[in-house]
């Protein structure tokens, strides 16, 4: 049996590190998406696991190959609980998609939807949602706040907030849209070098004088650190519409940037200064910023393809993107 399988990506199109603290935040499914095709046939169990990055084997409660691949294996235990009844080969399909878009919750998505379409089982997104907190749970180091999965599983923007009074996290869904005739260029700031997301939670954190953990903290400590951004955020909010204001909406997303400096570098600052001096509405980091991150430019339409023209001279990797409406889907193999 062949499948393949594709989810969106996403951005972070507000609110990263201070929702850490309680803030509210928006994150966004792209049109960019990551593909996994997934082949099986009779044999003794199994996996085989390709992408551009290199390849490995599972087999027996053996790993061998790169280990990359590792963060897949609680995804085998959850589908197939005493043993793989059949060889697999998987193909990781996506290509230059940058670091902070949700990729591994992303590919873990579409993987597990492939399991579920070969068990001949339908899946529900709470159980695409489960799958893709599995695997983040070892692609970030710990517990992931669910942001990710759950816009992807999804397929819908979401409105994200941490509460700590009792303990939850709040997810839901929005109903979003860039103003009419704008586009959002995502550019990949990546030479070489990438910060993980922990090293820019402490410099963040650093840079706001904070010195104790978020749920150590009274809530009038937290509030304090995100009061510049609140009204931030109910502008972006209140300009992604049809009939928003793009001229409004980019001067609240470089507000917004000014706040995140601490977590930018010289590659971010450098693509932001591409894009606003050639008729960006704004642009901003998005997910944890630091080398190697991403920024999100908002755009005219009709300037697009000159500024991905531009950014290319300058070596920086960028495309542009919509607002994901498909959630995960099967695709036609051809």
């Amino acid at each position: 049996m062949k499948t393949l399988i594709s989810a969106p990506a996403k951005i972070i199109l507000t609110g990263e590190h201070f929702v850490v603290y309680g803030a509210p935040a928006i994150s966004v499914p792209l049109d960019k998406r990551n593909f996994v095709f997934v082949e099986t046939k009779r044999g003794e169990g199994k996996v085989f696991f390709k992408s551009d990055r290199g390849r490995a084997l599972f087999f027996k409660d053996r790993f061998k190959g790169k280990e990359d691949f590792k963060i897949f294996l609680p995804l085998l235990s959850f589908f197939f609980k005493k043993e793989i009844p059949f060889d697999i080969k998987i193909s990781f399909l996506s290509k230059k998609i940058p670091k902070g878009l949700g990729s591994s919750a992303s590919l873990a998505v579409a993987l597990s939807f492939a399991f579920f379409k070969i068990l001949k089982k339908k899946p529900k997104k709470k159980d695409l949602f489960y799958c893709g907190q599995l695997v983040d749970q070892l692609a970030h180091g710990g517990k992931p706040s669910g942001i990710d999965a759950r816009t992807i599983s999804q397929g819908k923007p979401q409105l994200f907030q941490k509460f700590f009074s009792p303990f939850k996290f709040s997810f839901k869904n929005l109903k979003i849209e860039l103003p009419l005739k704008t586009s959002l260029i995502v550019v990949d700031t990546f030479k070489g070098k990438r910060e993980t997301t922990a090293e820019l939670i402490k410099k963040f954190a650093l840079s706001y004088g904070i010195f104790k953990k978020p749920e150590e903290m009274k809530e009038n400590e937290r509030k304090k650190i995100y009061f510049s951004y609140l009204p931030l955020f109910k502008e972006i909010f209140s300009q992604t519409k049809r009939n928003g204001d793009p001229e409004k909406l980019g001067w609240a997303l470089n507000k917004n940037h000014e706040l995140l400096r601490a977590v930018s570098c010289r590659e971010i600052e450098k693509a932001r200064e591409i894009a606003l001096k050639n008729k960006a509405f704004g642009a901003k980091l998005t997910g944890a910023g630091g080398k190697g991150g991403a920024v999100i430019v908002l755009v005219e339409d009709e300037r697009k393809e000159d500024l991905i023209s531009l950014f290319k001279k300058f070596d920086f990797y960028s495309f542009s993107v919509k607002i994901d409406t498909k959630g995960v889907i099967e695709e036609k193999i051809k």
